[in-house]
Order: structure tokens, then sequence, then C-alpha cells
């Protein structure tokens, strides 16, 4: 499939790069460095902004200002209400941030207001689709994942928020817990962890009218070939409407869920 934006391209700008997060933790330093290299691979198009936490700002600068000062686009993670001051080099195209006050955001980029209360997603959702309405750049975001297995929300609980977001037009990015590309267990670490493929099935499947019983299978579903034969049968326009309502996913380290894309035949490697 194509990489390039307009084409319909399933993966494009999917992976933002969240490696100053955990598990990863990575250093500023180490941060920029990375996602520099990121930029001139063959895989660049596929890769988002560096997702930075306004904790760490000063560290940010620090780093940026030692290469150089390139060129960086960062989303910025829980930042003051007045947003971070300027940097050289550096260009703040979003913010994430919880939701507590959707109707008081975003500030002066697009911004993706964190769901925080299991039990009342739609209402949080409900929120931000009333700041949508109300001319507002802002989407929602959601939690798949964490470091122990209880941050992981069940296919019942998934399929709820994707019908929500689906059902009040609430586009969708998610974050943590999505490495590979199809539902596995996760024996390493302990873990079942969902599916990037899964959850991007999941969204045809609500934006069908599939309800939230059809929703949880396709999350659920296991077999590697059968889910990316699914999304490799979509056309463009079916791709498009996808990439529309699911945006984009945090991962701390990129690399892991574009080698799964390529071993799917999702994606091919563009010789240098």
């Amino acid at each position: 499939m194509s990489t390039k934006p307009g084409d319909g391209a399933l993966l494009y700008r999917m992976f933002d790069d969240a490696a100053m997060f955990p598990p990863g933790n990575a250093s500023a330093e180490t941060a920029v460095r990375e996602h520099l290299r990121h930029r001139q691979s063959w895989y660049r198009d596929l890769v988002g902004p560096l997702l930075v936490p306004f904790a760490r700002w000063q560290e940010l600068g620090e780093a940026v200002a030692r290469a150089g000062s390139p060129a960086l686009d960062v989303v910025v993670l829980d930042p003051a209400p007045a947003g971070p001051p300027a940097l050289a080099g550096i260009t703040v195209v979003g913010y994430e941030q919880a939701a507590t006050d959707p109707l008081g955001l975003p500030l002066d980029a697009p911004t993706a207001v964190e769901l925080v209360d299991p039990q009342q997603y739609t209402a949080e959702l409900t929120g931000v689709a009333a700041a949508r309405l109300s001319g507002a750049e802002v989407i929602a975001k959601y939690r798949t994942g964490g470091v122990v297995p209880g941050a992981f929300p069940p296919e019942a609980t998934v399929a709820g928020v994707i019908a929500a977001a689906v059902r009040l037009d609430v586009p969708l990015k998610f974050t943590a817990g999505l490495h590979g590309a199809v539902r596995h267990t996760d024996v390493d670490a302990g873990l079942e962890r969902h599916g990037y493929l899964n959850l991007m099935a999941a969204t045809r499947v609500a934006l069908q009218g599939g309800d939230e019983e059809d929703i949880a299978a396709v999350i659920a579903m296991r077999d590697r070939d059968e889910v990316a034969a699914r999304v490799r049968a979509w056309s463009d326009d079916e791709v498009a409407q996808v990439r529309r309502e699911f945006r984009s996913f945090g991962c701390c380290g990129v690399e892991d869920p574009i080698a799964d894309a390529v071993a799917l035949h999702l994606v091919a490697p563009v010789p240098a």
C-alpha cells in the first residue's frame, strides 16, 4: 500500500513517537536523535510527531539545541494553560490533555482529550463532540494498555468506546500497549495486548453499523493473516473512512509496529 497522503494510505502518520514515555522513558537527547533518524528513513511517512511531556520541556529544548536546532514537530502532553514557551527549531503541532474540561480546549493547536473515567466514557465523548460542534479542533484519546495487566481494558469496553465515538462522530487516537498489529499474548510480560489492526478493523465494523458485540469480536481476533486480509481488502474510500475515525496511536518504539506491518504485507520498505 502507498504511504503517501491523499492516496487513502492505511498507515500514513499512524505511529506517534512516544519514546519519552513508559516503558521506554528515553532521555530527550536519545528521543530527538532517534526521531530525526526516523524522519530520514524509508518509513518516515508512517511516523507522526514526537510526543513530549510538558514537565520535560526544558530537557527537550536543551537536547534540540545540542543537536543544532533541527526542525521538529512535537505534541505536548499535559501543558500549562498558557502552553509551553517557544524553543528554536520546535513547532508545537498539537496537545494532549485529560478530559477535565473539553469545552476549554484546545489551546492554540489541535488537541486530543484523554478519556479518564471508564464508567463515564460516553459522557466524556459527548463533551468532546460538543466542543467539536463549537468549532474546536479536538478529538478523543483512549488508553488501551500500560505496564500492568489491569491497564489493558477488555474487548467489550474498547468496543463500547469505539461504538460511542463513531455514533458521536468523534475521531479517536489510542495510546499504550499497541506494540503489535494483531491481538496476542505477550508471554514475556504476562500481558494480553490489543492489536492496532484489530482496532482499525473494529472501527470499520462500527462505521458499517455493527453492534458492540460484533465490534468486540473483531477486537478479540488473533489470527494474524485473517485480520490483515480484512484490512488489505479495503478500498481507498474505506481506508479513508477508517482513518478519519482512527487517527493514530502513541508507541514508545515505532519500529516494532512498523516491522509487524511489513511482515503482514501492509507496507513494503522502499529502497534508499
